[in-house]
């Protein structure tokens, strides 16, 4: 039997009707933002959907919201952490994502001769923007997907910048 080919309209009704009943869940992001996000997790889904178990929607509703709201917690500066004790589950922990800069150097009365470079990269790649899609959290293959290039060319971009970003010490001099 050949798989029926789902129309990506009805699709998107569906998630709209998805996300009504669960706008107070995600408070800070408005009804589009999340009808798009969980439409493009909805598609992701997609390719395991096996008509002959079920309609759409009971196979996407019990799918969509953990992504939607580990998503929506991520933008918030949380990870979702869950693990398994004794072969149980246990509940979801918000744990906040703590990003370090660096220890902040000392003014020194000094003036230097330059001034320290910033490592520039090709525009092409928008490097610029990478920096804060890594201390998002984001992967790799995630920033790549998000730009429209390989995900070779990103994890480029990363080691690069991790060569050349001025290191510190964190405990002090």
């Amino acid at each position: 039997m050949e798989p029926q080919q789902i129309d990506q309209l009805d699709l998107y009704v569906m998630i709209k009707a998805w996300v009504r009943p669960r706008l107070s869940w995600f408070p800070r992001w408005t009804f589009d933002d999340i009808v798009h996000e969980a439409y493009l997790i909805a598609i992701e889904k997609l390719m395991d959907f096996d008509e002959t178990k079920g309609t759409l929607c009971t196979f996407l509703t019990p799918r969509l919201f953990d992504p939607v709201w580990r998503k929506y917690m991520h933008h918030d500066g949380y990870r979702i952490d869950r693990s398994k004790v004794a072969g149980k589950w246990m509940r979801r922990k918000c744990v906040r994502i703590l990003i370090s800069m660096g220890h902040v150097p000392e003014q020194v009365n000094e003036p230097q001769e330059e001034p320290p470079s910033i490592p520039m990269f090709p525009m092409g790649l928008a490097a610029q923007n990478t920096v804060p899609l890594v201390m998002r959290g984001l992967s790799a293959s995630q920033i790549a997907r998000s730009r429209g290039v390989s995900e070779s060319a990103i994890s480029q971009v990363i080691a690069r910048l991790r060569r050349e970003w001025p290191t510190t010490s964190q405990d002090g001099p």
